[in-house]
């Protein structure tokens, strides 16, 4: 026989294993299998013992003729005890199986005894033999064997000693232990087996849950909902999902700086986060730097030297780094995906490649999401290009204009605001939205808009500016369409005028802070009908009111209807500042029910100035355009003192021909100012004017006729001039007329 065994024989230290202790006995066991066995068992044995009441009758039992009742007992007691364990309820366990295998060995030992001993029913010890090892654990299943044995051996007390009984007896005591010890390796093998396969199926449930955790993750990471989240939220939010997916403590992603060629970290994760943020990376230097410059992920598995771990914080509680590049079309490097654990066994090449799966993903959402970024700039700018680029300064009237883009995406609004000055001194306020969102949308606003001024720098009236836009509109393309509000705000009179093409109406808030809508009435956008018929409404409004104009993405949201929309609106400019100019900030940020409008919205408010008391002071740039905000004030507050129509108009001329000729005399050219104080005391009005230059002489022989007409028509006109500039004083009652 070779040395090399095949199968080998047991050890005592195999016996001693099998025989140990152990926390989980019936580890690998069923339960439900082992009460399957022992009841079908019991039943067997039930079946058998009657049958050998019939060849061995009780009838020289010890007991006389009770014997016949005692094993008719004892067979009915097999019955009942298999119901008990083929029982539908949750018990018996182990340990009520443990019991009825030992009273299943008792009930033999007793038919045996009322046999007489050495009888058939000792056969039956080999099933309970089989039920009680095959069930229980080697601890447990050894004191059985011997249970078996000691109970087959009981007739030997009370029958006899008979040479061949025994013989008998002894044989079949040899044979219950072999059989028992052998059933005992053999069940023992067979659960340490279905112990090996359970943790194995756990092994491979949890690696199948993680690996699904991991393609949720990654899933997560190119989610399509992340696209419309700001730049640097989008990149926090990416960052945040993968330290999930991969359980590290520390994340940074880092992105190529155009301008020096380095990386710069643009969101991190775990300690110090926010400091990291400062940091710029060299290419090929730490970490980072050594990914970007070889396009392959890198592995620190033992960190000893800190610096190895920038832009991670040095000498943080790392002791494993990973980095991977952020690759884009061509092979191109964007940037750097690094992250860093505390776990001493470090990384893995399968979490390099999961890595490496998750910055594709990144990557591709960062590209997208910088695209975007860029479009939604280029867009934002060409639309603000198309409005008003400043706002100009009109005494009298404090306006403020706000727009903001749609959070939507990068295509181009058709919201348009516009403020026009006319010669009579009304201003006109526009406001409108071009129907759909794109190029076509933003060159009809741009239309709009230079339409509107040239009829409006025509003098035309509300509702025929509105109606002569209709008609233009109608005849640029078919199917655009636009809704308008054109206001005319007469600051003298303190009145609107104002005609509506089908858009929302004005809010005023009054004095006191109270609201109200301006009824519109029902007209049709611009380019709906060819001829639509539009008319003006007249309101006077008190000085101090607030006028509120805005396009429907202030007051439309998904979910709430307009009407709840204005409402807000008209609770918030209650509540808001007086300023027309926080005013717009405040709506803006209250109105919308996340802060953020999903659609372009555009805001225009104009407070109408109540009118100055006894004194006002205005300061202009000395051009040509500045006589209307001259004329338009002076008349406006002369009016408020009870000036004479006369007298308005002759203070009004002097006053014009005083700044006149500071525009023209005392700049050679350049920004420059002029100071208009009026006061009122005792009806009597002087007007000062100052300029900061030299007056320069007359050009032709025919001017300087200004000086005469200003004394001709004011009480008293004084001109002094000085190194620091010229004053003029032009005093006048405001009831007396002057002669000439």
């Amino acid at each position: 026989m070779s040395a090399e065994r095949k199968f080998p024989l047991p050890s005592f230290g195999a016996i001693r294993d099998l025989l140990r202790r152990s926390e989980q006995a019936y580890d690998g066991a069923d339960l439900l299998t082992a009460r399957k066995f022992v009841g079908v068992l019991w039943a067997v044995s039930g079946t058998i013992a009657l049958g050998l009441l019939l060849v061995e009758p009780p009838t020289e039992s010890p007991i006389g003729a009770a014997g016949w009742l005692a094993g008719v007992a004892v067979v009915g007691a097999s019955f009942l005890g298999a119901r008990w364990v083929l029982g539908d309820a949750e018990e018996p366990g182990f340990d009520g199986l443990l019991i009825a295998t030992y009273a299943g060995v008792t009930q033999i030992a007793a038919l045996e005894w009322l046999a007489g001993g050495d009888s058939a029913y000792r056969a039956l010890f080999v099933l309970w033999l089989g039920a009680g090892v095959g069930v229980h654990p080697p601890r447990r299943g050894v004191p059985f064997i011997g249970a078996v044995v000691a109970a087959g051996c009981m007739p030997l007390l009370y029958a006899g000693h008979e040479t061949r009984t025994l013989i008998d007896t002894v044989t079949n005591a040899v044979l219950w232990v072999a059989v028992g010890f052998v059933l005992l390796a053999l069940i023992s093998r067979v659960r340490s087996q279905r112990r090996e396969m359970h943790e194995l199926e756990r092994d491979a449930l949890e690696r199948a849950e993680q690996a699904v955790r991991r393609v949720q993750g990654l899933e997560a990471v190119s989610d399509a909902a992340l696209a419309h989240l700001p730049f640097d939220d989008l990149l926090s939010e990416l960052l945040g999902r993968i330290t999930k997916v991969l359980q590290v403590e520390r994340a940074a992603i880092l992105l190529n700086d155009g301008d020096t060629g380095a990386l710069r970290v643009r969101a991190a994760h775990g300690r110090d986060a926010e400091q990291l943020k400062r940091r710029r990376v060299p290419l090929g230097e730490g970490l980072a730097g050594r990914v970007a410059a070889e396009k392959r992920p890198v592995f620190i598995r033992a960190m000893e030297d800190a610096s190895e771990a920038s832009p991670l914080v040095p000498g943080a509680d790392v002791s494993s780094l990973l980095g991977v590049p952020l690759l884009v079309r061509g092979g191109t490097v964007i940037g750097v995906l690094q992250v860093a654990s505390s776990d001493d066994a470090g990384f893995s090449e399968d979490d390099s490649r999961l890595l490496q799966l998750a910055a594709d993903r990144v990557a591709v959402a960062i590209d997208r999401a910088q695209l975007n970024e860029q479009a939604h700039r280029i867009a934002e700018t060409l639309q603000r290009s198309l409005l008003p680029s400043r706002i100009p300064d009109i005494p009298g009237l404090t306006l403020a204009t706000r727009y903001q883009p749609g959070a939507a995406g990068s295509a181009v609004g058709g919201d348009l605001f516009d403020v026009v000055e006319y010669l009579d001194g009304r201003i006109g306020l526009a406001i409108g939205d071009v129907v759909g969102r794109g190029i076509e949308a933003a060159s009809l606003m741009g239309q709009l808009r230079n339409a509107l001024r040239a009829y409006a720098i025509e003098g035309g009236e509300p509702a025929d500016v509105v109606e002569r836009l209709n008609r233009v509109v109608g005849h640029w393309d078919e199917g655009q369409i636009a809704t308008l509000l054109y206001v005319l705000v007469d600051p003298r009179t303190s009145t609107l005028t104002y005609s509506t093409a089908g858009h929302l109406p004005p809010l005023v808030r009054g004095p006191d802070g109270t609201t109200s809508f301006l009824p519109t009435g029902e007209y049709v956008p611009l380019g709906v009908l060819p001829f639509g018929a539009y008319r003006e409404s007249v309101v006077a409004i008190e000085p101090g009111s607030t006028l509120i104009l805005y396009t429907d993405g202030l007051v439309e949201e998904r979910g709430m209807s307009v009407e709840d929309g204005m409402e807000r609106l008209s609770h918030a400019v209650a509540g808001g500042p007086e300023d027309p100019d926080a005013l717009c900030d405040h709506v803006l940020e209250t109105v919308p029910s996340d802060g953020i409008a999903g659609d372009d919205v555009a805001v225009l408010a104009a407070r109408l100035d109540p009118v100055p008391s006894n004194k006002f002071e205005l300061r202009l740039p000395a051009e040509p355009e500045s006589m209307v905000a001259v004329r338009r004030t002076l008349e406006r507050w002369l009016d408020a003192h009870g000036a004479e129509r006369q007298v308005m108009y002759e203070l009004t001329v002097a006053c014009g021909e005083a700044c006149m000729n500071v525009v023209e005399h005392a700049y050679p050219g350049g920004d420059a100012v002029f100071v208009l104080e009026a006061t009122h005391e005792n009806g009597e009005v002087e007007l000062v004017i100052r300029d900061f230059g030299y007056w320069r002489p007359p050009r032709k022989s025919d001017r300087g006729r200004g000086l005469e007409l200003m004394r001709r028509l004011t009480d008293s006109a004084k001109i002094t001039p000085g190194p620091q500039g010229t004053t003029v004083r032009l005093r006048r009652g405001l009831k007396t007329k002057v002669t000439a």
